[in-house]
């Protein structure tokens, strides 16, 4: 099977509920979105109804120690999107499943 990647950088909410759960359940299929941590357009529309769709890379301007051209960052990655509610989809840092991995 021919597996299908697509990246998005500061891309907001594309999709209800259906389509993101349909993107999320096809095991050939990697999306992924970066994101500006502090960027309030990656979160519009402001309306329930409209979600992400993929998996998140979410980056900040931080106090950390790591740092990309003397600029300190801090990354974070969600399977499937960091406010997602839904099942073992929950907001939580990536975790692998085998049915669909991170890679």
């Amino acid at each position: 099977m021919m597996t299908i990647s697509c990246i998005t950088f500061g891309c907001p909410k594309l999709a209800g509920r259906s389509f993101k759960e349909r993107a999320h359940s096809l095991p050939n299929l990697r999306i992924f979105r970066i994101e500006y941590g502090s960027d309030y357009y990656v979160d519009l529309p402001n309306d329930s109804s409209w979600h992400h769709v993929g998996h998140t890379i979410a980056i900040y301007n931080t106090k950390e120690k790591h740092s990309i051209d003397g600029i300190r960052v801090y990354a974070q990655a969600f399977k499937f999107g960091k406010n997602d509610t839904k099942g073992s989809n929950k907001s939580k840092k990536a975790r692998v499943k085998p049915d669909h991995e991170m890679r």
